[in-house]
């Protein structure tokens, strides 16, 4: 399995994974892509690097999710290795699925665009932020702070709702501390 992502600090993430068929997950290599064009050609020869450490012949399939450079990566292996299947990610296929129910029911987009001012405002802030996570100490909140919704990212929609909704004790105890305006006008626009 192949998944890429970029970091925080912009830097371009591919992760190889093998899974067995005793379903047994073995992480073969992360590394930093982000001096590199993320082409079709170069992922191949990227897979084909991993591929060939183990033995192609131990493959079975090539997962990833279905982004034309990776779509085209996978073709180039499974022509050159007939017997290695091109498979696209289900995880992937849920995600596309919840962002579309998302988008078309507007209660639904509405809810999460409100807890993502939140998440966007005491991030943004670093005073509001400080007092949030002083407030999630005192409070004894478990499961963290604010999670932030990211389009790419399986289930992070529900992440980000659940994550205001399980602070909203900390939300109340903030409101009584001075908090701008601005934070007020902000998300009941």
């Amino acid at each position: 399995m192949l998944d890429g992502w970029t970091s925080s600090n912009h830097h371009s993430y591919f992760s190889f994974v093998v899974i067995t068929s005793e379903r047994k997950e073995y992480v073969i290599k992360v590394k930093d892509y982000f001096k590199e064009l993320h082409t079709g050609l170069f992922t191949a020869q990227e897979i084909e690097k991993v591929l060939e450490d183990i033995g192609p012949e131990r493959f079975s399939s090539v997962v990833s999710d279905g982004a034309s450079a990776m779509q085209l990566a996978k073709r180039l292996i499974s022509d050159k290795y007939p017997r290695i299947m091109p498979v696209r990610c289900i995880a992937h296929h849920v995600q596309l699925i919840c962002t579309d129910i998302i988008k078309k029911i507007p209660f639904a987009n509405n809810i999460l665009m409100k807890c993502q001012k939140f998440v966007t405002y005491f991030s943004e802030s670093h005073q509001s932020g400080a007092i949030l996570r002083k407030e999630i100490q005192q409070e004894l909140i478990t499961g963290g702070g604010l999670k932030s919704s990211v389009k790419t990212r399986w289930s992070t929609s529900w992440d980000c709702c659940t994550s205001v909704l399980r602070l909203e004790t900390v939300f109340k105890n903030v409101s009584y501390i001075e908090i701008k305006v601005e934070f007020k006008i902000q998300i009941l626009n």
